[in-house]
């Protein structure tokens, strides 16, 4: 997520580089308070734009922070943290 970052091997600086990016971490809280699916956790962070919050979710999942699953019957897209 982050382009620059600290460069070390310290996990906490490498945790900083992936919570780091503004919205990461208010995010992850709405989904540790249960929210799974995106329009229920883009009411839990108002002010957000649907296009940052796509690509803050992409960059969650590339990292590891969250899986995206699909249910194959319905199609609904939910996200869950690891």
């Amino acid at each position: 997520m982050a382009n620059s970052g600290y460069n070390h091997f310290c996990p906490v600086s490498k945790a900083c580089e992936l919570l780091e990016p503004r919205w990461t971490l208010l995010i992850l809280c709405e989904m540790w308070s249960g929210s799974t699916r995106f329009n229920e956790i883009r009411r839990g962070v108002p002010g957000m734009s649907p296009t940052l919050m796509v690509k803050r979710l992409r960059e969650m999942e590339a990292n590891g922070l969250i899986v995206r699953s699909q249910n194959d019957a319905t199609g609904d897209i939910a996200y869950r943290t690891t």
